[in-house]
């Protein structure tokens, strides 16, 4: 129930999509000369958090472009890094989360439950920056619990969007094809991120170009900080 070790990385180097630098730790529990227990770990450092109604990585203004991955077809790790794109994937597992720490493709993980367990497991992976919860929940815990600055997101529709929000969460709105502007959008302070579902694209390049059309079509109509296809 309390801290049992700490250790010190002097002048780390953090985790991004364009240098995705990981640590390995490991650890031993003794007990005089005998090994009680050992684990070892992958971990990263990344600096990406929400703060004021938007989201901030390496201490800059940062917007999401994410695509669903149930939305193209099957591919390789590498083709998102390239196409610079984040994976929305449902309840990621380890195998994922850790093939996309090492090739530099950050996840945004959509999660059935309000589970602390699930969240804290995806948290360890420095690519999973974000977890959006299940509609009308809302995970309470502890920041000192959550590791790497894990993001955690709430989903709205364009009617239930203005009725809720913080500025140390994104909430994520569902837009239809004519992109109507959610009621009450200015007067939160959430980073909200529009979603645009229903999308079926032949390649993660075509995604992504839709990705950039949901942008335009919402031009002028709010400080969004994230867009997802």
């Amino acid at each position: 129930a309390s801290l049992l070790a700490t250790a010190t990385v002097p002048e780390p180097c953090f985790w991004t999509p364009e240098m995705p630098h990981l640590y390995e730790v490991e650890v031993e529990f003794r007990r005089d000369d005998q090994t009680i227990a050992s684990a070892r770990r992958l971990f990263g450092f990344r600096n990406l958090g929400a703060a004021g109604g938007k989201l901030i990585y390496d201490g800059k203004r940062w917007v999401l472009r994410a695509v669903a991955a149930d939305h193209v077809p099957q591919s390789d790790l590498l083709a998102w890094h390239e196409a610079g794109t984040a994976l929305l994937a449902i309840s990621p597992d380890d195998a994922l989360c850790e093939a996309a720490s090492r090739v530099g493709v950050l996840l945004v993980a959509e999660i059935p439950a309000d589970e602390k367990r699930e969240i804290r497991r995806l948290s360890r992976w420095p690519a999973v920056g974000m977890v959006v919860l299940p509609r009308g929940c809302r995970a309470r815990m502890d920041g000192a619990e959550l590791a790497h600055n894990l993001v955690l997101a709430e989903p709205f529709s364009a009617e239930t969007s203005g009725q809720s929000g913080a500025g140390d969460l994104a909430a994520v709105v569902e837009i239809d094809a004519t992109a109507s502007l959610p009621a009450g959008l200015s007067q939160c302070p959430a980073a909200w991120i529009a979603r645009r579902t229903g999308g079926s694209f032949t390649s993660i390049a075509q995604a992504r170009a839709a990705c950039d059309a949901l942008q335009r079509d919402l031009a002028g109509s709010g400080d969004w900080s994230g867009y997802i296809v």
